[in-house]
């Protein structure tokens, strides 16, 4: 007797693909955008597309409703299981290839994976732990976002999204942080009957890291000018980026688009202005006190031709263009 075959909004992939769909919401023929209902979600990954109500959506495929929604950030989060098994010695180099090929034919196919795949995979996260082996896959999920997404650092529309470039450690837990991966990777875990304590333990390991990696623990020179206490210390950080986040080297901004100049995401941090506004809201993820730091040619300016009689006028005409400059800023970023 023949199994039967599984309905592909019924796989592992339909569930990742349909929390894609929950998560960022669809847009219709119109450019409309909504959250489409169990029922629609369903209709788009059995058909590849919708018909149903005010919203029309044709993806011609359910193949091309995942293309569109999960970018092959599945595929980060298996290459990133299988490399674990290789470090933790449960499979040879030579045999990552084939098990990656298994595992995701089996994630599109299946509802759970098959027991013999599902305890390896137990037991390459238990060798590591399992908390902090989760926390290792979706940092590698994150640096593949980093390494095909460089034309997104200098998007306008993005401006307020600078700090996705940085390790995951440096980015907030929840939100658009740490925890928004889990919707490629949980999935394929509880798929392998393993539970993810998301508010609890897995919570507790990413916080031990994130203070570890402020802490420059890891660091064996330099270990003082390396620590992220305040504002300053986010800004050396992101001087330093090319040396502290190896991931972000190569990263160009013109990436997918060969016929822009293209320039390096660490040469962009050379100018000031960037390097203030990346500053900023890494510091705001850190939940640290942002303080701007003012230039040489700012105060150059400022005090030049400055007198005992017209000191006053000129300190409130810089700290009345510094303000002007954050209004701007923040009309851009609104835009």
């Amino acid at each position: 007797m023949s199994e039967e075959k599984t309905e592909f909004k019924d796989t592992i992939m339909g569930k990742i693909t349909k929390g894609a769909i929950f998560e960022w919401g669809e847009n219709d023929e119109n450019n409309e955008w909504f959250v489409p209902s169990e029922e629609q979600a369903d209709a788009i990954l059995s058909e590849g597309g919708l018909e149903m109500g005010d919203h029309i959506i044709d993806y011609s495929s359910a193949e091309k409703a995942v293309n569109s929604k999960t970018y092959g950030s599945e595929e980060a989060a298996i290459k990133g299981i299988v490399e674990l098994m290789k470090e933790t010695n449960k499979i040879p180099e030579e045999e990552k290839a084939s098990l990656e090929e298994q595992i995701k034919s089996e994630v599109y196919t299946k509802k759970s994976l098959s027991p013999e795949l599902a305890q390896q995979i137990k037991e390459t996260l238990d060798s590591r732990g399992k908390e902090t082996a989760i926390i290792d896959i979706l940092r590698g999920i994150h640096d593949n976002w980093v390494k095909d997404n460089g034309n997104k650092f200098d998007d306008p529309k993005r401006a307020k999204k600078l700090y996705q470039f940085v390790d995951l450690r440096l980015m907030s837990y929840g939100g658009d942080g740490a925890t928004a991966d889990l919707l490629f990777l949980k999935p394929i875990l509880e798929g392998a009957g393993i539970e993810v304590d998301v508010e609890g333990k897995l919570k507790e390991e990413f916080e031990r890291q994130q203070k570890d990696l402020m802490e420059a623990k890891d660091e064996k020179e330099d270990v003082e000018n390396k620590k992220i206490e305040d504002c300053s210390g986010v800004r050396n950080y992101l001087r330093n980026l090319k040396e502290r986040y190896k991931t972000i080297q190569g990263v160009e901004t013109n990436k997918g688009n060969k016929d822009q100049e293209g320039k390096e995401v660490t040469e962009e941090l050379k100018n000031p202005e960037i390097l203030e506004r990346m500053t900023e809201q890494v510091c705001g993820k850190l939940g640290i006190e942002y303080n701007r730091e003012v230039s040489t040619s700012e105060i150059g300016e400022a005090i030049e031709g400055v007198t005992l009689e017209n000191f006053n006028d000129a300190m409130n005409t810089m700290i009345n263009s510094e303000k002007e400059q954050s209004t701007d800023e923040q009309t851009i970023d609104e835009q």
